[in-house]
């Protein structure tokens, strides 16, 4: 089994994946989970709302996302992007099933009461932050859905203990699904893997990431958490690996990539 997260970002390479999706999905079971910073972004920006990303004190980017971001976001992400993975699986053959994390609890996350960050230098605490970290997947679901052969594609909102819908880390989403379903993780990004002094690192143990933290460069550092955070919950191995490849399925399982087990 195999969980596959991809940016929002709907170019050709979403067309290929789509159909390389297609064929091994006839013999491999495949969960999909997307992200959608860029276009949320863009879309926010025409609707007259700049986004804001905030720098937490242990050094991870992520969006500060506030009751109106949260909206653009559920519009943008778990709407427009979401169908059109939909429609492009559909086109390829798969019977693709959408859906956010919210949907059935797929994703249930405790909601950040505040955040602390730092902003030009000094530290801060930032509240109605509609952020949270998944705590547990309905993993059960997700696997009636397989069963009956559709192809889920997850949006990583969740659900809150409180019944909010909450903005969680695509990465670290695709991690606890990848884990509470003991499948390999593959996480497509727009680098060759994680490069560390411009080189590519092609194995990396979980002792080795917190070490790593310090060479990962913008959201690299995030994505070697989700990795270690997989591994040490059940999956058993995680690969990173350029996405804006003509094949970057076939690329990401025999080709140029990193790849992290214990």
């Amino acid at each position: 089994m195999i969980v596959i997260k991809i940016g929002g970002s709907l170019g050709t390479e979403v067309k290929s994946l789509a159909k390389e999706i297609a064929e091994i999905s006839k013999s491999e079971k495949i969960v999909i989970v997307h992200g959608g910073s860029y276009e949320t972004t863009e879309i926010s920006k025409k609707l007259g709302k700049d986004a804001k990303f905030v720098t937490s004190v242990s050094g991870f980017r992520s969006r500060y996302t506030d009751f109106e971001t949260i909206q653009i976001m559920e519009m943008v992400m778990a709407g427009k992007i979401n169908k059109e993975l939909v429609r492009l699986l559909q086109k390829s053959g798969v019977n693709a099933f959408g859906l956010s994390g919210a949907d059935g609890k797929v994703l249930l996350a405790k909601r950040k009461e505040s955040i602390k960050i730092i902003e030009n230098g000094k530290k801060k605490i930032l509240k109605d932050d509609f952020t949270g970290k998944v705590e547990n997947v309905n993993k059960e679901l997700i696997k009636i859905l397989m069963d009956k052969d559709y192809l889920p594609v997850i949006c990583p909102l969740a659900i809150s203990y409180d019944g909010d819908i909450v903005n969680t880390d695509g990465d670290r989403a695709a991690a606890a699904i990848a884990s509470a379903l003991s499948a390999d993780l593959i996480i497509m990004t727009n680098v060759d893997g994680f490069l560390k002094d411009g080189k590519l690192v092609t194995e990396l143990s979980t002792l080795e990431i917190e070490e790593s933290y310090k060479f990962a460069e913008g959201g690299m550092k995030k994505k070697l958490l989700a990795a270690k955070e997989a591994i040490d919950n059940g999956s058993s191995r995680v690969i990173i690996a350029r996405g804006d490849l003509d094949r970057p399925l076939n690329n990401a399982l025999i080709g140029k990539r990193t790849v992290i087990s214990k």
